[in-house]
């Protein structure tokens, strides 16, 4: 029996993907790169849900696919005034195929785009793509993506080259640290600062905290997680984040034939960012670690 499994992602994620590379265009039922009897079999294979149009992306082969992924983006090309955020409401669910190397998502969504309300200095619109969120997908040259969405919405992607994850020394002195707000104290937090030269604008920073355990075969992820702003701390300029985990530690339940337990970098939500040279200052628990890499989009 296929199942479907809900997507969760944390809300911010939306927004901070809002300024970023708006991916490229994705035709309906004209598969990206489309070449292949295989593909035009998967076309076949999967018929459009009542109400939705089919989509399928498929990227070409890389030397070494697991610096790259894609991201999927639903949206809605609408008249927008110049001060307020708009974002399509909805969600992906993925039908995951046990026996066949295919993913398939299903957009879910009213078509609803809601927006902040901001009273913006001029009446001045413009032709802009209001972003639902996106979907994170591993990139695989040899695993074509189905995705359908409601008629009335488009879908782009793009595709990001991700860099080695690169790990935060702790500086507890640092002067920035001096306004900790009075319940990140030092004996359960650590702050860390990261600021980097500059970059390229259609890059972002993904920040990783995890810990570092002896764990099996399994694929293993934090839970629990939270990884937010604390815009009313006065940083200004500065990006000020917390981030807040007990450890619980969630795994697949394979079977490992050796039983085995090898030390690895555990985490799970991450935190994306537009590519910024300010600092940013990171509050995280004790006993955890900070790493960041960089991605840099390639479409």
């Amino acid at each position: 029996m296929k199942k479907f499994y809900s997507l969760l992602f944390l809300p911010t994620l939306l927004v901070l993907l809002t300024n970023c590379s708006q991916g490229k265009s994705t035709s309906s039922d004209n598969p990206y790169r489309l070449d292949s009897i295989e593909m035009t079999g998967i076309l076949k294979k999967y018929p459009h849900p009542q109400g939705y149009q089919k989509y399928v992306i498929s990227v070409p082969g890389k030397p070494d696919e697991s610096q790259f992924i894609v991201e999927i983006i639903p949206g809605k090309t609408m008249q927008m005034d110049e001060c307020n955020d708009y974002s399509l409401q909805g969600e992906f669910v993925e039908d995951s195929f046990a026996d066949e190397d295919v993913l398939r998502y299903i957009y879910r969504s009213e078509g609803e785009v809601v927006q902040t309300l901001l009273g913006c200095a001029t009446d001045s619109l413009h032709t802009e793509f209001a972003r639902g969120m996106p979907v994170l997908v591993d990139y695989n040259s040899l695993r074509p993506t189905v995705v359908y969405l409601p008629k009335d919405i488009e879908l782009k992607h793009t595709v990001w080259k991700v860099a080695e994850m690169i790990q935060v020394e702790h500086d507890p002195e640092n002067k920035l640290f001096e306004k900790r707000p009075f319940d990140l104290t030092k004996d359960k937090y650590d702050g860390y600062i990261l600021q980097l030269p500059a970059g390229s604008e259609n890059s972002k920073i993904e920040l990783v905290v995890g810990i570092t355990k002896k764990v099996d075969c399994n694929r293993h992820r934090l839970i629990d997680v939270t990884f937010g702003d604390a815009g009313d701390m006065n940083f200004s300029p500065h990006m000020f984040m917390i981030f807040d985990s007990d450890g619980e530690i969630a795994s697949t339940r394979m079977g490992c034939p050796d039983r085995e337990l090898t030390g690895k970098f555990i985490y799970g939500e991450t935190r994306r960012v537009p590519y910024t040279t300010d600092p940013m200052i990171i509050f995280i628990p004790k006993g955890f670690e900070l790493r960041y890499r960089i991605w840099e989009s390639v479409v």
